[in-house]
């Protein structure tokens, strides 16, 4: 039996060349930004949440409303994630 997406939450930044999911990367992005900005979690809607991008991944999973927030606020949209995916593609292939 696989593990669910929810206990497979990565505990390590994404690599570069990992394949990774974009909520993975902007909970990475958002756990960094909290720690240096800890009041503006209040974003999240809920005061008792650990700041880590774990913890992060697993309350916003089924919450796309609070994920849009936090993407808006951390500036790290879905557009800039698939552009980070498409540009080592296009350098590999150019390599060819």
């Amino acid at each position: 039996m696989e593990p669910s997406p929810l206990e497979q939450v990565p505990t390590d930044p994404p690599r570069e060349k990992v394949k990774a999911f974009y909520l993975d990367h902007l909970c990475f992005a958002a756990a960094e930004y909290f720690a240096h900005n800890p009041d503006a979690a209040e974003v999240l809607e809920v005061k008792n949440i650990e700041l880590s991008a774990s913890a992060i991944h697993k309350y916003l999973a089924d919450k796309p409303h609070l994920q849009q927030k936090v993407a808006d606020l951390v500036d790290y949209s879905p557009s800039r994630w698939l552009l980070t995916q498409e540009i080592p593609a296009i350098e590999e292939r150019r390599a060819i």
